[in-house]
């Protein structure tokens, strides 16, 4: 005799329901369970139940009857993974996977749109640098006296470049980060700045050269394709070296309108170069018995300056015409003439008080000067800028 899966009743040979608690027959396990949690129930239910079952087509997988009581119950509701908990589990799983895949969107559109960016925005770079001007120990030269054939640098897109040295090309790699250029190649690795279509590289090749390149849209005859050669952008040009003058020990560089009766000795300390020696007439001394007789004819400032040459380690003694001086020299290693008189390198000096040369009608007073310190000198003189000193 079968039995009910749920409550143990007997059950009929031919019953497709139970009797007792209406649950339906199966042969081998029962295939709907109906927890007490699981079923609604419409109106209250009394504690106790008995089921009657008048016919077949009272019973069915839609309701059963007890004591004029209908509960109603869902095939589905007996699978656990409908609970409220496991639902309200995977609602947050499936909202952390969308919210997951959107940060990861975002992220790859933010990369696409910075990449996409840089290379839009080093798009205005991209094309061919000529050498123009390069600087090494603070003076200026012509590229082209360094490499013949020029000093060429063209940026590619994706960060690529070519160097073309004397006319042979190299490959290599460049980087924009604002205005601070970098580019490495195979042999050549270098630092600068790129901005307003001008290349600064400092250290070019480990030469301590610093080159300047201009933007030239055409390409260089260097490359494979060629086209005619735009008009060349004025270039530096730098300024030559003087030439030095040879010079001997006290020759003197500006004739005298008077005749000079005044002793006067410079001394000059040893080592290398020279001093360019300028006495300043200012005027005629008040304690002299001869006074400075000057033509109407004679205009300022009547060659009255007295100016020699004096090279280091030795002396000069000159005859001075009577007067008020102040004293000026400047001083330098190699001697370039009055004009630039030592180049760059010159000093100049002045002294603080002046140097009177007079006559008493017995002997010409006249003075001795060493340019070096002394200990008691009684004879000061301070630097002086270029434009302090006389013409």
């Amino acid at each position: 005799m079968p039995f009910c899966k749920e409550c143990g009743s007997a059950l009929e040979d031919d019953a497709k329901y139970c009797t007792v608690c209406g649950t339906r027959r199966t042969d081998n396990v029962a295939s709907l369970h109906f927890p007490s949690d699981k079923v609604g129930l419409k109106e209250e239910q009394s504690k106790d139940v008995t089921s009657s079952v008048s016919s077949e087509s009272e019973r069915g997988p839609s309701c059963w009857s007890a004591n004029n009581t209908t509960l109603s119950y869902d095939f589905g509701s007996a699978d656990k993974s409908d609970s409220p908990k496991k639902k309200n589990e995977a609602r947050i799983a499936f909202i952390f996977i969308i919210l997951t895949a959107l940060v990861v969107i975002s992220a790859i559109v933010y990369i696409i749109a910075s990449v996409g960016g840089n290379a839009s925005s080093n798009d205005s770079v991209l094309g061919f640098y000529s050498a123009q001007k390069a600087e090494t120990n603070g003076k200026s030269i012509n590229a082209k006296s360094l490499w013949e054939k020029g000093f060429t640098i063209e940026l590619k897109g994706n960060g690529k470049a070519v160097i073309i040295v004397d006319g042979n090309p190299s490959s290599a790699k460049w980087t924009l980060k604002g205005d601070q250029f970098k580019i490495i190649g195979s042999s050549f690795d270098c630092n600068g700045i790129l901005s307003n279509e001008i290349l600064i590289l400092e250290n070019v090749l480990d030469t301590g050269v610093t080159l300047y390149f201009v933007k030239s849209d055409a390409e260089q005859p260097s490359m494979p394709k060629q086209s005619p050669m735009p008009t060349p952008s004025p270039t530096l040009t730098p300024t030559p070296m003087p030439k030095p003058v040879a010079i001997t020990n006290g020759k003197v560089l500006r004739s005298i309108s008077y005749k000079g009766q005044c002793p006067f000795k410079v001394s000059a300390p040893g080592g290398s170069g020279g001093y360019f020696v300028f006495l300043k007439y200012l005027r005629a001394p008040s304690n002299s018995k001869e006074q400075r007789v000057v033509k109407s004819s004679f205009s300022p400032p009547y060659k009255s300056d007295v100016v020699f040459y004096v090279a280091a380690g030795q002396s000069v003694e000159i005859d001075v015409p009577v007067g008020v001086y102040q004293f000026f020299y400047a001083c330098g290693e190699t001697w370039y003439g009055e004009k630039l008189k030592f180049g760059e390198e010159t000093r100049f000096y002045a002294s603080d008080d002046v140097l009177v040369f007079y006559s008493d009608g017995d002997y010409y007073q006249g003075h001795s000067i060493t340019l070096w310190k002394q200990e008691n000198g009684n004879f000061d003189t301070d630097e002086i800028s270029e434009s302090s000193f006389p013409d």
